[in-house]
């Protein structure tokens, strides 16, 4: 485990945060504070607050192509959030509810049926959050809150030693095979860059 520095991490003194989400987090920091210039030097206006194309792109190339279980559950969801920003005006990193939403505006018409399935995914993401076990700002266990999926950060992994609760390896990859689930499933059904 790697101490995450102040650009990477939560404010949370002594936060622990897996070295991969770390470098990721810092890629797509640097990405998204980089200016843009035209060919003349002048600066281009920003787009709007929700086109993340590239940052989608670099979160799912992360989620592909890592062997790591938690990287891909995490780096996946990071790329579901801003394509469900996009798509809902998501707020928060609330996915599962931003599902149930995506379900209520998009899945009608022919795509009607798609509905029960994304609302089924939304109830089946909401479970494996909540069966993570992180590491609470005040030092004790809890369980991550399926609102808010970046707690998954301060997993508490049984491999590392932690008392119970703690997270298993099986775990772990249910949440990241499901998260890939959803990724698939949004890409499939409904062309999101996933």
């Amino acid at each position: 485990m790697l101490l995450a520095s102040r650009s990477t991490a939560p404010s949370r003194p002594g936060s622990i945060c897996h070295p991969a989400v770390a470098c990721i987090a810092h890629l797509i920091t640097y990405r998204v504070s980089e200016s843009r210039y035209d060919r003349s030097g002048k600066r281009t206006p920003k787009k709007l607050m929700s086109q993340h194309a590239t940052n989608i792109r670099a979160f799912v190339v992360a989620a592909t192509s890592s062997a790591d279980e938690m990287v891909r559950a995490y780096c996946g969801m990071v790329a579901i959030e801003l394509v469900l920003k996009q798509a809902t005006g998501l707020t928060d990193h609330n996915i599962p509810g931003a599902l149930n939403v995506f379900a209520l505006r998009f899945a009608v018409g022919n795509q009607r049926g798609c509905k029960v399935r994304l609302n089924a995914l939304s109830a089946q993401l909401s479970n494996a959050l909540q069966a993570i076990s992180v590491q609470g700002k005040d030092g004790l266990a809890r369980f991550a809150p399926s609102e808010s999926y970046p707690y998954i950060r301060y997993t508490r992994h049984a491999a590392d030693g932690w008392s119970a609760p703690s997270t298993t390896h099986e775990q772990v990859k249910t949440l990241a095979d499901l998260v890939g689930s959803i990724r698939s499933y949004l890409a499939t059904k409904f062309q999101k860059p996933l």
